[in-house]
């Protein structure tokens, strides 16, 4: 019997609602992200990394009948399929011929006819078996691999409409007084799209830009713009913590994430008052956070009674709350750099990510996400934070700034003809660069959190959490892995990072020249894609 079990030894990770239940979030190896398809298909892995509720079982289990079951039998006009359910611990499991489903090809399916799929939907853990594989040749097993990564889609995107129907709230615990300069979700959300990676971005809208302003001040334009960047550069850092209300300090290294669970179209109505809720409501969260723990009481129980009496609705079973030591997590990194820890700040962003900018390590900040907090262990999210730490200790943020303003002085200045011979087209060429440019530095950072913590399986496992439907779209497809090469992005694709980073892992060289090893491997890695090696 082949067998597929998730939930084998992996790190926790944290949980998000879907309606009125809650689901955990899924971790899948690295090494697993993109298995070779070996003559003895390989075990996939997954995990729910703590016991998720009954009604959250159940809810997968309905969900699976009706999503992914029924409309894929319906499609070989066949409704045969058995099921077991006990509602009561929450396990479901379902039975069905495998061949009745599967018609791709003559050969594949007369070869799976006799095979059984089982699988067992529990609120421990998740199996596919498939029974009569002994005869079955590489073909077939390949496409058992396929269903396989079938069902595994179906559970993340059960997992992605969950974190979309999820409400979350940073909270520092303290004396109750909020912290000055609060943002509306609005300007969060602007900053957040700005300053992110190595400010790639920040310098890609600076020549989005340029176009209007050229029309009021002609190619005298360019230099403003590059003497506003150099500003913008200046004083990154203290705009990155306008991003978020939450700024981790050694006198308050804690902070705590919120998430409550609502109904779609409850959450969408809370959400159109949130911006004038939310101040208040946090100032009553950091309250009753802090009397609960002074107490010896439950913060969760605290936190619910905080939010009903802010108008905020919801039942105790509703609210996850995340406590992690932020700033512990950086300084412990930042030391291993044998740099300064930077100033923090945490977003309301339920996606996993970090961010860093500024000139210089005294004048650095890094952004994590509430969903970082959540679904990241300690040894993953420093991981992470190292990558981000490996962008300001390579001045990254100067380099971009540097090669932007080459682009704008250079094309007035230096070659004006091919501006004007290359028009509109110059612009696109200058995207092009720093995209590239921007990959190879994304690359540099994985090198150094690989190289300075020792770790680079971690930063591999937190890539795969937050990157898993990319891995799972590049796995399935060569044309896809070729074309993240040349999306407008400036990071390079994930297969080929998280591949890379078990590669030092495994080989366990020494790497002497980051930055030359890293447009190297980003070369390599391209012209792979291209001709079909990677």
């Amino acid at each position: 019997m082949e067998r597929f079990l998730w939930g084998k030894n992996l790190p926790e990770a944290g949980t998000f609602a879907l309606g009125d239940c809650r689901v955990n979030s899924l971790k899948l190896r690295p090494d697993d992200a993109i298995p070779a398809l070996a003559p003895q298909t390989a075990a996939e892995t997954f995990e729910f990394p703590e016991n998720i509720s009954v009604t959250t079982s159940n809810s997968l289990g309905e969900g699976f009948r009706a999503y992914y079951l029924r409309p894929r039998l319906k499609a070989q006009s066949s409704n045969e399929y058995s099921s077991i359910e006990n509602k009561s611990s929450g396990r479901t499991e379902f039975t069905w011929r495998l061949g009745a489903m599967i018609g791709r090809a003559e050969d594949t399916t007369g070869a799976l006819a006799g095979v059984t799929a089982h699988v067992t939907l529990s609120p421990t853990d998740v199996k596919v078996e498939f029974a009569g594989t002994d005869e079955l040749g590489m073909h077939e097993r390949v496409v058992l691999q396929e269903t396989s990564d079938e069902i595994r889609e179906f559970v993340t995107e059960f997992v992605g409409l969950a974190k979309r129907s999820t409400l979350y709230i940073t909270v520092s615990p303290r004396s109750g007084k909020e912290e000055e300069g609060e943002v509306s979700e609005q300007g969060n959300d602007a900053l957040r799209s700005i300053f992110t990676g190595n400010t790639t971005n920040l310098f890609l809208l600076f020549i989005l830009f340029t176009f209007p302003a050229i029309l009021f001040l002609g190619y005298y334009a360019l230099i403003l713009i590059v003497i506003v960047q150099g500003i913008s550069l200046f004083f990154a850092d203290r705009l990155a913590l306008m991003s978020g209300a939450i700024r981790p300090t050694p006198d308050k290294p804690v902070g705590y994430v919120v998430g409550v669970a609502f109904p779609k179209d409850t959450l969408r109505s809370f959400r159109r008052v949130l911006g004038s809720l939310l101040p208040s409501i946090r100032i009553s969260l950091a309250r009753a956070i802090s009397s609960a723990e002074s107490r010896g009481d439950d913060p969760k129980k605290a936190v619910h009674e905080a939010l009903v009496a802010g108008g905020l609705k919801c039942a105790e079973e509703d609210i996850e709350l995340t406590a992690r030591d932020v700033y512990g997590l950086v300084e412990s990194a930042a030391a291993r750099f044998r740099m300064p820890a930077p100033k923090i700040v945490v977003t309301e962003t339920a996606a996993s990510n970090a961010a860093a900018t500024g000139i210089s390590a005294n004048r650095a900040a890094i952004s994590i996400t509430a969903g970082s907090l959540e679904e990241l262990d300690d040894r993953e999210l420093e991981a992470v934070i190292g990558h981000e730490l490996g962008h300001i200790r390579g001045h990254d943020p100067v380099i971009l700034f540097a090669l932007s303003a080459i682009i704008y002085l250079g094309g007035l200045y230096i070659w004006f003809p091919v501006l004007l011979y290359l028009g509109l087209f110059y612009f696109v060429l200058a995207f092009a660069l720093l995209y590239l440019v921007g990959k190879v530095l994304e690359t540099r950072a994985d090198t150094q959190s690989a190289v300075v913590l020792g770790r680079p399986e971690d930063l591999a496992a937190a890539l795969t959490s937050i990157a898993f439907r990319e891995l799972y779209d590049e796995k399935r497809s060569h044309s896809y892995r070729f074309l993240s090469w040349l999306t407008f992005d400036s990071h390079p694709p994930a297969y080929f990072r998280v591949k890379r980073l078990m590669r030092i892992a495994n080989e366990n060289t020494q790497i002497r020249h980051p930055l030359l090893e890293s447009a190297r491997d980003c070369l390599t890695g391209f012209f792979g894609a291209l001709i079909g090696l990677d």
